[in-house]
């Protein structure tokens, strides 16, 4: 007597599979080598595991995959396969009987083709979907692909895709095997879950099939729409052997759960009849509650692997149901914080773009070239919100080719943006450098100040400004307190102040305060850190505590060349360690090769040092090139090319001498390359 193919109500169903999903992420480790008894594990976690072993499937362990049929398309707008399959009979028939029979009479196996149609009727045409699409088209494989595409063309992922998107991308669920051509898997993982999946949409492809993929794995056994997709009896009345093979280790490794597919091929359904048993529970064949007649093949495929059947609603109510048990959260609330992130992370590379494109190339550029810069860093601002930022009306009056145009545009925009301190820093250093309008320059600095004491453009601007124009310290040094009484622990703020202090007034008591206060504020702030180091090693002359201060700002800014070649130096002259400097001195090189002051210090190394004034000169050239008004470089380059000359002499060792004896020059040029990156340090703080 037959036995029943066995029936598991959804409820049941849903139960299970939370047990299962559950269980996986409850189930104690594996022992350890030493086993129990040895100390490797307690008492209780040998309890637990003999327990689970007991209660439980050996089965449950093992995660699920999905096999998708047409049927999981439907709600996404794609006719399933019997919908098609009706379809081209219809037609057909419509085309075809001229004696205007009804469909039951004529759609027989004498009208369709006794070839492949001997035990067609017209209650199993769904089973016959590859004959009559084979019929359909008459071997015509463009106009059949032109068609598929044109019904999948647009199609959108539905609310139960968006649910198991989340599923594959989040939890150890995360294979797919199915029959479609569509994209519907793969476009719901990169719009729900910002996740691009393994697709293998050919069998030759099969071969990269892997157990734990790493990311969600799409397996199209019957190809993708654009890889000549497999629809006519020939091609899917068997399994690839490349995907035979696939699929045979993935069944190992994970349980099915069928949703939508019919079992009308002969590909994948030969092959599920033909593998090995998959044991107790190991295949869940989902059905519509509708229409519970199933075809023969399917049941007796479900009897094979010792599974069940389990009738829904529908895939999209299915999947709404798993979407408790998984714990899919609000994915409306998640893809909206996802797309805030990739606008704003859109916004920060245009202006990224735009300021490369503006304080770096253009300025650099001449002529058209630069024209053409700007206009692209213009065109791009407009097309984004910068068009109502500060920045956009700075590029504008850059990009002006007179000053009188420029003068305009800065005008303008201070009327269209208001409170902007960087706007109206940046009209008073135009006023003042190319205007020499200095009243005018300073009403709008102290303007800038007003708007925002901590704008670092307006500080800086404003305490040059009087340092170089009023010759008033004490009015500079009561900007940057304005700054430290707006934000005391603004670490940036008293890292300016400390440095005005100690390089302009001298007052070096002061000075020390406040890095001390900089660095409390902010311990990784690399420029701090490394003027502090400076501070101590030139000012108190505490070699301790300057190399512990070099060396925290390297770690904070491992790239930096500035830090990496002041160190080098600070090994060289303070250390006596020659192997140390010059180590640093080539990672100094490395982080910026055309940084003329570490370029001019290794030359200097290299010929007072190594005595090695073949390689000194060369390098020496490049820093003299790289900054051609520096009277230093080029005199390096002059006493390194008389070393080459008398080399061994007594004259070459005194004016290799003469090049080792020269620091004041690397202070004030440290000085100078302190002020300059401090606004570069500032961006990447």
């Amino acid at each position: 007597m037959k036995s029943a193919t066995p029936k598991m109500t959804i409820e049941g169903f849903l139960d299970l599979v939370k047990r299962r999903h559950e269980l996986q992420h409850t189930l104690p480790p594996a022992p350890a080598a030493n086993g129990p008894g040895s100390g490797g594990e307690s008492p209780d976690t040998v309890y637990r595991r003999n327990e689970c072993v007991l209660n439980y499937n050996p089965l449950f362990g093992r995660p699920f995959c999905f096999i998708l049929g047409a049927g999981a398309s439907v709600s996404s707008g794609i006719k399933g396969g019997a919908d098609l399959a009706w379809q081209w009979l219809q037609e057909m028939h419509l085309r075809e009987d001229n004696d205007r029979n009804p469909l039951g009479k004529w759609a027989t196996p004498e009208h369709l083709g006794e070839d492949n149609f001997e035990e067609f009727t017209l209650g199993r045409y769904a089973e016959f979907y590859p004959q009559l699409f084979e019929r359909y088209f008459r071997g015509n494989a463009e106009y059949a692909n032109a068609y598929l595409q044109d019904i999948m063309r647009g199609a959108i992922p539905g609310f139960g895709y968006s649910i198991l998107a989340w599923i594959l991308a989040r939890t150890r669920h995360h294979v797919v095997i199915t029959t479609n051509f569509d994209n519907l898997v793969s476009d719901s993982l990169f719009q729900y879950a910002r996740v691009s999946p393994l697709v293998i949409g050919h069998e030759s492809l099969a071969r990269f099939v892997r157990l734990e993929p790493g990311r969600p794995l799409v397996c199209k056994i019957h190809r993708d729409l654009l890889f000549d997709p497999m629809n006519d009896v020939d091609s899917v009345g068997y399994l690839k052997t490349e995907w035979a093979e696939a699929l045979h280790t993935l069944l190992k490794r994970y349980t099915p759960i069928v949703i939508g597919y019919g079992g009308n091929d002969g590909s994948l359904m030969s092959f599920l009849e033909h593998m090995p048993t998959l044991g107790p529970d190991g295949l869940f064949w989902t059905y519509w509650n509708r229409d519970p007649q199933l075809p023969k093949r399917v049941e007796k495929v479900v009897r094979k692997h010792q599974g069940w059947l389990v009738p829904i609603y529908g895939f999209d109510e299915l999947m709404a149901q798993f979407a408790e048990i998984f714990g899919v959260p609000n994915l409306g609330k998640e893809m909206a914080e996802s797309a805030q992130k990739t606008i704003e992370s859109y916004k920060n590379e245009i202006r990224a773009f735009i300021d490369k494109a503006v304080l770096g190339l253009a300025s650099e550029a001449i002529g058209t070239e630069r024209k053409r810069l700007y206009r692209a860093a213009i065109y791009h601002s407009e097309l984004s919100d910068l068009k109502n930022h500060w920045h956009y009306w700075e590029i504008k009056a850059r990009a002006a080719e007179t000053d009188d145009e420029q003068e305009e545009v800065y005008e303008t925009a201070i009327q269209k943006v208001k409170d902007s301190a960087g706007l109206l820093a940046n009209f008073a250093w135009f006023l003042w450098q190319k205007r020499q309008q200095n009243s005018r320059a300073e009403e709008y600095y102290k303007r800038a100040i007003e708007t925002d004491a901590m704008d670092f453009d307006a500080v800086e601007g404003y305490v040059r400004f009087l340092v170089e124009v009023r010759s008033d310290l004490d009015g500079a040094a009561a900007v940057y307190d304005r700054g430290i009484a707006a934000d005391c622990k603004n670490a940036i703020k008293l890292g300016q102040n400390a440095s005005f202090l100690e390089s302009v007034k001298k007052d070096f008591k002061r000075a020390e305060d406040l890095y001390k206060r900089a660095i409390e504020a902010d311990p990784n702030h690399a420029l701090n850190l490394g003027n502090y180091a400076h501070f101590l090693e030139v000012i108190k002359e505490d070699f301790e505590g300057a190399e512990d201060l070099y060396k925290r700002a390297i770690k904070a800014d491992r790239k930096n060349a500035y830090y990496l070649g002041t160190y080098a130096r600070f090994l060289e002259f303070v250390r006596k360690d020659a192997d140390g400097a010059e180590d640093y001195y080539k990672r100094a090189i490395g982080a910026d090769p055309n940084n003329a002051f570490n370029l001019g210090n290794f030359a200097r190394f290299l010929a007072r040092r190594r005595n090695d004034p073949n390689t000194a000169v060369e390098i020496a050239k490049k820093a003299r090139d790289i900054s051609p008004n520096d009277e230093s470089l080029r005199q390096l380059v002059q006493e390194i090319q008389e070393q080459q000359q008398k080399n061994g002499s007594e004259e070459t060792l005194k004016s290799v001498h003469r090049v080792a004896k020269r620091p004041t020059t690397e202070g004030k040029v440290a000085s100078k390359v302190v002020r300059k990156n401090r606004g570069r340090a500032r961006e990447n703080q």
